[in-house]
């Protein structure tokens, strides 16, 4: 069955109107199901600045392989302009927590950047007023809902501004981290590396190119990202397991979703999920994953085998291959997702801020509001106070032997 909901107020008031008058968005609606917004979701990655977080293809593997099972009901906002073409989509699931019915985007924390998907002209004319205007609306379609929660929002994404900075939000506790890329990787990683650690790398390299078989590998068929891909889960989960963390990868439907995003087209050079990897003839040494705009270059995760070969850092030294990559390619940006580690700072010279919108809709809404900005707000002076975040760190791991290698 198709569920989809059209903006009731439309007949009464059909425009949300930018700042200077200018009538930007007439017709609102939200569907239940992927299948049926799908050809509007293409049109739109064709005309809008998107993350390729938000591409269809990796959220409908998501909503199939995890989304669904979790009890998450998609909730895909589109808004037309007064031509009736599509303005901008949201891609939302709605879920239930305790007795409140929350939307939130589709992805959940396997998504690093939520921004939706945009044309520059309706971004860039709706003001504050238009956007209060438009989220009270989208709070008015249809379905229940108490509360929309966006966490993790650039405040802009290829120069197009996010809407939603003009509501009350309050900062991600922690930042993302990208680097401007240049023509020449000497030149990238001259300005964020200096000559000292460049050399030393160089070194330790040397070190892993003596190993029969050493080389980097991106891959390029269904065997290849399998073969990857398994070494990263059995990587993650013993490093995880020594910083004590449990293991995402080992919950329902984890493994399968990125299996699955990696086959996604690899075959024809466009994987939806990139698998970068440093590779001997004995053992698959370190694995990072990412994903790609015409523009951008975004690593998941990162991961590094558990031998002696952890000793010469081999995940730097994969990202140094995949920023060379990147460069090579005329990317602009290469990021590597958000939260603070040291080896993030080889490669990323800009801590891009991000901001959390907790956006009531009912009376119980806004209680919800107020505790989540609340947790925002303690969560983010724990991780910005090197005190409290080592001390986080070391509770975790005493009840865990296996010392950590930096990747």
């Amino acid at each position: 069955m198709t569920l989809s909901w059209t903006d009731a107020d439309a007949t009464r008031r059909p425009l949300t109107e930018g700042a200077a008058g200018t009538q930007v968005v007439a017709g609102l609606e939200a569907f239940g199901d992927l299948a049926t917004i799908e050809p509007v979701w293409r049109m739109l990655e064709r005309e809008a600045v998107f993350p390729a977080y938000q591409r269809f293809d990796f959220l409908a593997l998501w909503q199939r392989h995890i989304g669904d099972a979790a009890g998450i009901a998609p909730f895909i906002v589109v808004g037309r302009d007064g031509a009736g073409r599509p303005a901008f989509l949201w891609p939302l699931g709605r879920r239930r927590v305790g007795p409140l019915m929350v939307a939130e985007p589709l992805g959940g924390k396997h998504v690093n950047y939520n921004f939706g998907l945009w044309r520059k002209d309706i971004a860039e004319a709706l003001d504050a007023t238009a956007t209060a205007d438009l989220v009270a609306r989208i709070g008015r379609l249809g379905p229940r809902l108490d509360i929309i929660s966006i966490e993790r929002q650039p405040e802009s994404w290829h120069d197009v501004p996010n809407p939603l900075r003009l509501l009350p939000h309050h900062a991600t506790p922690s930042f993302g981290w990208r680097g401007r890329l240049a023509d020449d990787p000497a030149a990238y990683l001259g300005r964020t590396m200096s000559a000292d650690t460049r050399n030393k790398f160089r070194r330790k390299e040397r070190k892993l190119a003596a190993l029969p078989g050493y080389r980097y590998v991106a891959a390029s068929s269904p065997g290849e990202a399998e073969r990857l891909l398994g070494a990263h889960f059995a990587q993650k989960a013993a490093r995880m397991r020594a910083a004590g963390l449990a293991n995402v990868f080992a919950e329902p439907g984890v493994e399968a979703f990125l299996r699955n995003a990696a086959r996604h087209g690899v075959e024809t050079g466009r994987p939806l999920l990139e698998c970068h990897a440093l590779v001997c003839d004995d053992e698959v040494i370190a694995v990072a994953c990412a994903l790609r705009d015409a523009r951008r270059c975004s690593c998941l995760q990162v991961s590094i085998t558990g031998s002696d070969n952890a000793r010469f850092s081999p995940g730097v030294l994969l990202f140094m291959h995949i920023a060379e990559a990147c460069c090579a390619q005329g990317l602009d940006w290469l990021d590597l997702g958000v939260g603070e580690a040291s080896y993030k700072n080889w490669f990323c010279d800009e801590a891009e801020p991000l901001f959390d919108s907790c956006l009531p809709v009912t009376a119980a809404g806004r209680l919800m509001a107020a505790g989540q900005r609340g947790a925002g707000v303690l969560k983010r002076h724990i991780k910005r106070s090197p005190r409290l975040w080592n001390l986080v760190l070391a509770t975790r791991r005493r009840l865990f032997a296996a010392p950590l290698t930096p990747p």
